[in-house]
């Protein structure tokens, strides 16, 4: 290679990386600058704790927000309630989960194994909102179920309501996710 064709190589080289930033590091995860309020471990490419992933609430929010709704559900009460959070497909591709399982951990010890296909799934959230207002630990509505909580998209997917222990898989206080 002529030394005519090495600079402008060299060049484009050391420009894309500071011009596109995103494109340049796309795998690499920002370390919290707030509270974390979830980590995933396990089976991740992605790490930005030692061998975990750490997230504030602002990081989730970066990652896309949806809005879903789940009408009479006993987990969520009665009537019509709206849940916003973080596609799940969005999470674990953020975190380059390499797994078929995850289990999700709760603040108060209950612990769920999920199917990571089902997770991907559209319509399913980690919810930080429920009717426009953050998920707290100590929100009077249902006993304070955040600040993360689990939310599957039975308005849009009835059938959901008819797997076996439905309730289960919403899983409040979410804390941790372990890929495997």
């Amino acid at each position: 290679m002529s030394v005519l064709m090495t600079r402008p190589l060299i060049f484009l080289l050391v420009l894309v990386p500071w011009l596109f930033p995103a494109v340049a590091a796309e795998d690499e995860l920002a370390a919290p600058k707030g509270m974390t309020v979830l980590t995933v471990a396990g089976k991740i490419r992605n790490t930005n704790a030692g061998d975990t992933a750490a997230f504030d609430l602002a990081m989730l929010e970066r990652l896309g927000g949806k809005a879903v709704t789940v009408t009479d559900f006993e987990e969520t009460g009665a009537g019509r309630h709206s849940f916003t959070g973080v596609p799940m497909g969005k999470l674990l591709a953020a975190v380059g989960a390499d797994g078929s399982q995850a289990v999700a951990f709760a603040l108060d010890g209950y612990e769920r194994e999920l199917d990571i296909a089902e997770l991907r799934q559209d319509g399913v959230i980690l919810a930080y909102k429920k009717d426009g207002a953050y998920l707290t630990l100590a929100s009077r509505d249902f006993g304070g179920r955040g600040p993360l909580w689990l939310i599957y998209p039975l308005d849009d997917r009835p059938a959901l309501r008819k797997l076996e222990h439905v309730e289960g898989r919403f899983v409040y206080q979410l804390v941790r996710l372990e890929i495997r």
